[in-house]
């Protein structure tokens, strides 16, 4: 009944407000009471200019919601900037530091993982592994006089300058392996040992790195049967000049960079795989000075654009939660009137029709840009860790503040065909959805199961999963026919070819044009009912 009177509120004329049951003889509500609640009603449910016109109310929400959306969008900007000059940063200082530390690293090593142009960074043989560690460490004492970049040794607990590394080495602790007779003795359960990799003076005076020099000072041996994984962690100082589009035009930052490079050994296939991983680590900077007068106004400008952006949200979130309040208080006498009035219960399609989930949006991005703010701020004060937090919290936000903008596309019928069709399609899609995911999920753990270990599509599940996602949207349809060759067994090749020309027509030609089918009806319903 509720929704009945709802739909027609839209109107100028309170007669569309007339009430088709007919009331209580002994209802408690006068004639005047029955028609105040009728014209808060109407006006509840009055778009912005209808309430403008009828009590010259301003639109203060609106008015919030589109400043909201330029300041947030402007601080977003902005902040993406800085992330961004942040990461290529710490990805560009890594690249740096394995050509120099890497023996053999190539250019080709750095493209993206697929198509793969060239193999894994690896060792093969026991005189690699020791010519490596002891190149890593011969060109890191050297880190000074070789690297372009700007890094510094760090200092010891005696306030001298360190370079030192730490290598620790996680073994079996007891790993025989006898390949002539086929015999193992093994003991699967890891020691951990950790070794100070210092330079050895020779005779002459010179100091020179040695891998099993150090192993024997400590009483260790390679053991490649036994060896799981290594790894060397290395420490230096770096500084970021964060360079605007032509010069340095923000403080640079002080930082402590720690490296490990890792050498995994785990899987005892004959392959050593070695990769480097750095983490960033703020550092009080002694002493520096920049000679650029707007530098402290580019900052002040900054800390004025945040709390703009927390401003904005606290208004706006007060706004929506005085609307959801006053909506809350609404149907409750609405409740009451029409269960004593009328002597109807009100059902939950007549809630979800003073229910605003828009608002429940808007608080949420409200919340998240605020939280984001938050962190945005302590990465300012150097607090490095929180960046991909804060960059995730501020995309959704922004992500929630746009679409709060549809909300008032609801006012205009020929612009709210997209709102209708998704509200009213939604069911119809989820139950669609829940059916051709048991589908999906069966293939992917198929492929998964049977292709993994010749296809690098179908590697992992989740790998699987992407890799039939793309292919329902027509990506690289032939290169995942050709990972397959002639080489793999007959049985797999040509169960590759059956399974993606199954999945590939189940999917496309009859699952995508149903999904397609259920929006378009959906769509024509809802254009035949709007014009």
């Amino acid at each position: 009944m509720v929704e009945e009177d709802m739909r027609s509120v839209n109107s100028q004329s309170t007669e569309h407000l007339v009430y088709s049951m007919t009331p209580r003889e002994d209802t408690p509500y006068t004639p005047y009471e029955v028609d105040r609640l009728k014209r808060h009603l109407k006006f509840h449910f009055m778009t912005p200019c209808q309430k403008f016109k009828a009590r010259k109310r301003k639109p203060w929400k609106l008015i919030v919601q589109i400043l909201k959306i330029i300041i947030v969008t402007t601080q977003v900007f902005v902040f993406g900037m800085q992330r961004g000059n942040f990461v290529d940063f710490e990805q560009k200082t890594q690249l740096s530091l394995q050509h120099l530390l890497f023996k053999g690293w190539e250019p080709s090593y750095e493209t993206m993982p697929y198509p793969a142009a060239i193999g894994r960074y690896a060792l093969y043989k026991t005189t690699e592994i020791v010519d490596h560690l002891n190149y890593a460490m011969t060109n890191f004492n050297l880190t000074e006089k070789l690297a372009i970049g700007a890094y510094g040794f760090t200092e010891d607990q005696a306030g001298l300058r360190s370079k030192t590394a730490t290598l620790t080495l996680v073994k079996f602790q007891v790993g025989e392996i006898f390949p002539n007779n086929v015999t193992y003795n093994l003991n699967p359960n890891l020691d951990k040992v950790s070794l100070t990799f210092n330079a050895t003076k020779l005779e002459n005076g010179t100091e020179v790195y040695d891998f099993q020099q150090v192993l024997r000072n400590n009483g260790q041996e390679l053991s490649v049967n036994k060896l799981h994984s290594m790894e060397l962690n290395f420490s230096l100082y770096g500084i970021h000049l964060k360079q605007g589009t032509n010069k340095v035009n923000v403080e640079p930052d002080c930082l402590l960079i720690k490296g490990k490079i890792k050498y995994d050994n785990s899987k005892h296939n004959g392959q050593m795989t070695v990769f480097m991983e750095i983490e960033l680590v703020s550092k009080t900077c002694n002493d520096g000075s920049i000679f650029e007068e707007d530098t402290e106004l580019e900052t002040i400008a900054l800390i004025l654009l945040d709390s703009v952006v927390v401003l904005l949200c606290f208004l706006s979130t007060v706004t929506c939660a005085r609307s959801m309040k006053r909506s809350v208080i609404l149907y409750r006498k609405s409740r009451v009137f029409f269960k004593k009035h009328y002597g109807y219960k009100c059902t939950w399609d007549d809630v979800m029709v003073f229910a605003n989930f828009w608002y429940v949006m808007i608080v949420t991005s409200d919340i998240l840009c605020v939280i984001g703010t938050g962190l945005k701020v302590a990465i300012s004060h150097q607090e490095y860790k929180y960046m991909e937090y804060s960059g995730m919290l501020l995309g959704i936000a922004t992500v929630l503040v746009w679409m709060g903008v549809i909300r008032y596309f609801e006012y205009f019928e020929r612009y709210n065909v997209l709102v209708l069709t998704c509200k009213k399609a939604f069911p119809d899609v989820i139950r669609f959805m829940i059916c051709a995911a048991t589908i999906y999920i069966a293939f992917t753990i198929c492929g998964w199961l049977v292709l993994g270990p010749y296809h690098i599509k179908f590697q992992t599940i989740f790998a699987s999963s992407e890799c039939l996602f793309s292919l329902v949207n027509g990506d690289d349809m032939f290169v995942t026919f050709s990972v397959i060759d002639d080489k793999a067994p007959t049985a797999i090749w040509i169960f590759s070819r059956v399974y993606l020309y199954v999945f590939i027509s189940l999917f496309i030609y009859f699952v995508l044009n149903v999904f397609i089918s259920v929006i378009i009806d959906t769509y024509e319903v809802v254009k035949v009912s709007i014009a």
